[in-house]
């Protein structure tokens, strides 16, 4: 329904806009808040450093909720024939990012129950399941049959000891098991999925996705099975992993859909599972003639599914970029898959996605030109709205301080509780001086936007109510006020834990509030959604109770009016009336008087009749000087008679 106001009413309201602006109540926007872009990384330099036979592959990081980081990397050693490997962890005490001190490495040991048996420079996958165990799927290499196979390494005590690996796959198969990932579901169950191939004739080579699953919190696993479901002809490669809050696991995962030993067309495919048991046929996400690599995949805790890549798609100019695309419906449909990345770095290895809250950052090791040097840095692009937008695509050189020849050649990401984004970094020494270190980096994002109430009014005050972020290291928050709901003021700074704001003497009119989170670092949040308080009657109200007097005042002389037409046509009859009474009197009076008039004329004939005398005398006229009489005088009337 459509409302019109009268000419009047719009003259009011701009007298009112008038008087708020020579009031200064209509306020300029505040200086702007929370731009994630503005946010720096910090470093702590290299935290496992190589040599010229050490070297260090490949890290995943892991956050618990007591303020601790670990890397898990592979390490490598080429002074033995051959080349040995182990699997190591590197424990940090996290201060959440703050300025003074950083993490402090807790300690630094091998996983690997026996040891030299890591496959060297093998990838590595970690997760940590809700009671706080400590899981690490790697690569253990041995001679035929058994070749490459999965292991799970799994820690009850944050990473102090570890239990002796367990064998993923089934011995011995004759297959070569590579690129592990491994999630704990909701329930405490534990997923691995990895590349499994093996020459289905002496120059083709056959890859699948396979998976296996622990019921007993990783003591042992079963049903394992293919679950990229191609055969012969049809390939499969480098998955990555990630359940949603109601248990459902989705694997996006590389394939080829021919003999990729000839041809390059890479697409991603995905399947999921509510059980580990019965996996849903492969859907493909982007486009079959094309190339797509590397997927890193997450779920976000309103269940919003985020996927990464590089992708080289015929048509995108420039060559390879990151591309990424989300689904809010378990992966029934998916938002327009679009570039992230502008080629400010282009992309040379695996992405990785990350989410905390409403932030979802994508790292990738980026090559760029420097001094007429190539180098490689980290490129990375965020977006501060669950994925929707994203800030345009940054780049950090030389992440270990004082040192400009290394090169980034991988590097993985993971939030805190805190939403500090934690990175670990490989480098290589550009000098050949040393072979791969490992750096360790963090991001110190803002807090989630508070949740804003509605707000209450007593009187001439304004109550105004939150609720916390999740982050831990929240330390107060800004409150600013509006009187359009578009530009903002700043009202106030509520330290601590409060979670109110009393606004006092406020004069009548409506007023809109949002909140901030503030962190330790001063880093402000985005804004909480806004809540508008009612002080007095608002104007569209005086707007409304004005209308309404004057309908009332119409509809009272509307009323009066037709009582007085009412009486006027009484007073019109009522005069009506005397007229013809009048009128009959006028005529009644005429008719008497005539009577009377013929009786006193009879009275009077009468009257002269009774006067007239009997015998008058003769008159006699004396005759007229010069007249001559010829004859006797006529006779009178009397005479006549």
């Amino acid at each position: 329904m459509h409302s019109h106001v009268s000419a009047g009413h719009g003259a009011v309201v701009s007298v009112l806009v008038v008087a708020l602006l020579g009031l200064g109540l209509l306020l300029t926007p505040p200086v702007a808040r929370a731009d994630h872009n503005t946010v720096p990384w910090a470093s702590i330099g290299e935290v496992v450093s190589g040599s010229a036979v050490i070297a260090n592959y490949h890290p995943a990081v892991v956050t618990d909720d007591q303020g601790h980081v670990y890397v898990f990397y592979n390490q490598g050693n080429s002074s033995t024939i051959p080349s040995v490997g182990n699997i190591r962890v590197a424990k940090f005490n996290s201060t959440g990012g703050t300025p003074i001190g950083g993490p402090v490495l807790w300690f630094d040991k091998q996983i690997n129950d026996v040891s030299n048996v890591a496959q060297v420079g093998g990838y590595l996958s970690a997760t940590r399941d809700g009671d706080g165990n400590l899981y690490v799927a790697w690569t253990r290499t041995s001679l035929a049959p058994d070749y490459e196979d999965i292991y799970v390494s799994k820690s009850v005590d944050g990473g102090r000891t570890w239990l002796n690996a367990v064998r993923v796959g089934i011995p011995p198969d004759g297959t070569h098991d590579i690129y592990p990932t491994i999630a704990a579901a909701p329930d405490g169950n534990v997923y691995v999925a990895w590349t499994r191939y093996r020459p289905t004739t002496p120059s083709v080579w056959f890859y699948n996705i396979a998976f296996a699953m622990s019921t007993n919190a990783g003591n042992s696993f079963i049903n394992q099975r293919n679950i990229s479901m191609q055969g012969p002809g049809g390939q499969a490669i480098l998955d990555s992993m990630a359940f949603d809050s109601r248990g459902r696991a989705y694997v996006v995962f590389i394939a080829v859909d021919s003999d990729f030993n000839t041809t390059n067309q890479y697409h991603l495919n995905m399947t999921w599972s509510d059980d580990g048991v019965s996996w849903s046929s492969p859907a493909t996400l982007t486009p079959s003639a094309g190339i797509a690599l590397y997927p890193s995949f997450a779920v976000d805790v309103h269940d919003n599914l985020h996927l990464a890549w590089i992708d080289g798609r015929s048509g995108y100019s420039g060559g390879l970029t990151v591309w990424y695309t989300r689904s809010s419906d378990r992966g029934a449909s998916w938002m327009t898959q679009r570039s992230i990345g502008d080629h400010t770095s282009n992309p040379n290895s695996f992405p990785s996605l990350a989410v905390h809250q409403g932030t979802v950052m994508i790292t990738w090791p980026g090559t760029r030109m420097s001094g007429g040097i190539q180098h490689t840095g980290l490129g990375y692009s965020i977006s501060a709205d669950a994925g929707v937008s994203w800030y345009s695509e940054q780049y950090l050189g030389f992440v270990n301080p004082g040192v400009n020849n290394e090169n980034i050649t991988y590097a993985q990401i993971a939030p805190d509780g805190d939403g500090t984004f934690w990175a670990a970094a490989e480098t290589v020494d550009q000098t050949g001086a040393t072979q791969d270190a490992l750096n360790l980096l963090w991001w110190n994002g803002p807090p989630s936007a508070p949740t804003i109430h509605p707000t209450t009014v007593s009187g001439h005050d304004a109550t105004v109510r939150w609720t916390a972020p999740p982050e831990r290291d929240v330390a107060g928050y800004n409150v600013y006020r509006s009187t359009d709901g578009t530009n903002w003021a700043f009202v106030a700074n509520v330290g601590g834990t409060t979670t109110s704001y009393v606004d006092t003497n406020l004069a009548n009119g409506t007023y809109w509030y949002q909140v901030q989170a503030i962190d330790t670092m001063g880093t402000p949040s985005h804004s909480s959604a806004s809540a508008v308080a009612q002080v007095g009657p608002s104007l569209q109200d005086q707007i409304d109770a004005l209308q309404q007097a004057l309908n009332n005042l119409q509809s009272t002389s509307n009323t009066n009016l037709g009582a007085l037409k009412d009486q006027i046509t009484a007073l019109q009859n009522a005069l009506s009336n005397l007229q013809s009474q009048a009128a009959m009197q006028s005529t009644a009076l005429l008719s008497t008087g005539l009577e009377v008039v013929i009786v006193v004329l009879l009275i009077l004939i009468l009257y002269i009749q009774v006067r007239k005398p009997k015998n008058p005398r003769p008159v006699i006229m004396a005759p007229q000087a010069g007249s001559a009489q010829t004859g006797p005088p006529s006779p009178t009337l009397d005479e006549e008679l």
